[in-house]
């Protein structure tokens, strides 16, 4: 056919293969010649791109692949970081821990605290415990008699993803405007560690108001040395009914208990109420004197709150405070003492001397002051009534009493404002080293002085006006310490030559007494340095008495501590005298000086006595013959 394709290749071999007649066709054999080849040992290269692959598609491909494993290894490490080191370890900031509660409460009232614990960590929290701290003064909510300071809640295992919500409630007590820090804390384990994790928060509240009302009520100002009242009001106004409450009432220097409306439990400050009931009112009311001078600021303090079961008449814990001030006007008249030049409050003297005393006056009003007078009144054993010399004044011995008038001090007559005056008198006082004044303990003598006179002014006609001042005399006990030294006599048996001879050792027995007169001595101590010849023999009597010896500086010491008054106390002791040759023929020391020293508890002031030193000429035996005294060789 004309237009029939012609046959493929493949169609004539293939017609060829399965012929019968014709064998098939066998193509021309190429004869295989040797041949050279110039082969080079290294890489050789050529200007241009060039592909390992033989082509740019299979570099782009050999590109994306390389970029593919990188990406698979990055994400691969990115996942490994995430697993290992986040995800599968228990963080503490994956753990929320709160506690939730009100900004503040009023004292004594229920307190309620909720707790939030909520877990975001992959992992379980285990062995879970919860600590919740409260302040010292804390309460349970069921009963105020009854302290709560911490509640432990053990809460097994938190999962992951769970929250814990708990509610504690409590009675918080405190001054107004107190502010009570709350803390929480929470222990835990992981799985497969016995490591212990804690994690801590806290919250504050404020006390809004307090438990009990407390209020002073006062007048703002008083002239020193007025009498007036202090009114304390307590108004208990929690829910609950308060037991063993204590209220102290601390009063500034100088303020003079008289009275008080209840009569005080522990000394004249302080006040127990067994029960206060919710809203039932309680008044005291402290009545007494008040002196300082003037423009001086003086407080009271009132605290209430808890009675400490130990120490009875002190508070554990406050539940309120408050106070009052009080401001020291200037007096009407202005009464001024002196003695001895002393101008304060208390002054310290000696038994058996003369005190010089004034009194001094001035009107501050702004009006004539007629028909005064001026008494003073003297208390105590310590005066010496027979040695009074009272000046211009009337002394009466029957009351111990010195009046003055206008008909023996002319200007008590007619004060006019700002005018001054004053009076001078002599006090004594008793010799406490006579057998009169030994006997007396803690000895004083009070001084008072008062002025009275009428106010002239329109109005104020028969108007009397009373200014007082008051002073205390101390006086000193009297301590002495005798020092003496025996030979034949004494409790010890001495030995060695007399008179004492070069480097040979004689002994002798050394004396010290302590008398103390009136007045409770305190920290007590005798002193004295032994010189280089003399040897501490370490022997004395009686054993109760101490006595301490230095080698280093050679100084004795006695420690009597508390000396009671007409209670003489004394030591002996031993020691040995090793005479120098530079030392022939003159009396060598035995014993240095000694001096005693202590505090004298009623006086508030340091007590001395001293002694000579005593050498081998003055021993104290009954015949001694000072002539034994010499060194010889």
């Amino acid at each position: 056919m004309e237009n029939e394709e012609p046959k493929s290749r493949l169609d004539e071999v293939e017609k060829n293969l399965y012929r019968r007649d014709t064998p098939p066709p066998v193509p021309p054999r190429t004869e295989l010649r040797g041949k050279n080849f110039d082969v080079r040992n290294d890489w050789a290269t050529r200007d241009g791109d060039y592909n390992i692959n033989g082509g740019n598609g299979n570099s782009f491909l050999a590109k994306v692949l390389l970029l593919a494993v990188f990406i698979f290894v990055v994400t691969l490490g990115i996942a490994a970081f995430v697993l290992y080191r986040g995800g599968n370890q228990i963080s503490g900031s994956n753990i929320d821990f709160e506690i939730k509660g009100p900004v503040a409460v009023k004292a004594g009232d229920e307190t309620v605290l909720q707790v939030l614990i909520g877990n975001r960590n992959v992992s379980n929290l285990e062995d879970v415990k919860l600590i919740v701290e409260y302040p010292t003064d804390t309460k349970t909510a069921s009963s105020t008699k009854v302290s709560l300071n911490r509640v432990i809640d053990n809460l097994g295992t938190i999962d992951s993803g769970e929250v814990i919500n708990k509610t504690f409630k409590s009675a918080l007590f405190g001054a107004e405007g107190a502010e009570k820090e709350i803390k929480a804390k929470i222990e835990y384990k992981v799985t497969g560690s016995n490591a212990l994790y804690t994690k801590e928060t806290e919250t504050f509240i404020i006390i809004s108001s307090p438990s009990i009302n407390l209020a002073l009520k006062a007048i703002p100002e008083i002239v020193s040395g007025q009498n007036f009242k202090l009114e304390i009001t307590v108004l208990p106004r929690a829910k609950q009914t308060e037991d063993k409450t204590l209220l102290v009432l601390d009063y500034p220097t100088g303020f003079t208990f008289s009275s008080a409306s209840i009569k005080p439990s522990y000394r004249d400050n302080a006040w127990l109420f067994d029960s206060l009931t919710p809203g039932e009112e309680k008044t005291l009311v402290v009545e007494g004197t008040l002196s300082g001078n003037e423009n001086d600021n003086k407080s009271f303090v009132a605290t209430i709150g808890a009675q400490d079961p130990i120490g009875e008449d002190t508070i554990i814990f406050p539940y309120n405070r408050a106070s009052h001030e009080l401001k020291i006007k200037a007096p009407y008249v202005s009464l001024g003492l002196e003695l001895d030049s002393d101008k304060g409050l208390t002054h310290i003297a000696d038994g058996g001397k003369n005190i010089e005393l004034n009194i001094n006056w001035q009107n501050n009003l702004d009006t004539t002051l007629t028909d005064a007078i001026l008494r003073l009144e003297l208390n105590g054993e310590a005066l010496n009534k027979n040695a009074v010399m009272p000046g211009t004044g009337l002394f009466r011995t029957n009351d111990n009493s010195i009046t003055w008038n206008k008909s023996t001090v002319p200007g008590l007559g007619s004060i006019k404002p700002g005018a001054t005056g004053y009076v001078n008198l002599r006090l004594a006082t008793k010799d406490l080293a006579t057998s009169e004044g030994a006997a007396l303990r803690n000895p004083n003598i009070t001084v008072k002085a008062i002025l009275v006179a009428n106010r002239t002014a329109n109005g104020f006609q028969g108007e009397e006006i009373r200014a007082e001042k008051m002073s205390e005399i101390k006086l000193r006990t009297v301590a002495k310490l005798n020092q003496k030294v025996l030979r034949a006599e004494g409790p010890f048996q001495n030995t060695g030559p007399m008179p004492p001879k070069v480097e040979q050792e004689s002994t002798f027995t050394a004396v010290w007494t302590v008398t103390n007169s009136s007045n409770i001595i305190r920290d007590g101590l005798v002193k004295t340095v032994l010189p280089p010849q003399i040897e501490w023999k370490n022997i004395s009597k009686p054993a109760t008495e101490e006595l301490a010896f230095n080698p280093v500086s050679r100084e004795l010491v006695w420690k009597l501590g508390r000396v009671l008054p007409g209670a003489p106390r004394e030591v002996v002791f031993n020691l040995g005298l090793v005479p120098a040759l530079n030392q022939v023929g003159i009396a060598p020391v035995i014993i240095g000086q000694a001096k005693f020293s202590g505090f004298d508890t009623f006086a508030e002031t340091v007590i001395e006595s001293g002694m000579a030193d005593i050498n081998t000429k003055n021993i104290s035996d009954v015949g001694y013959n000072a002539l034994l005294g010499n060194v010889e060789r």
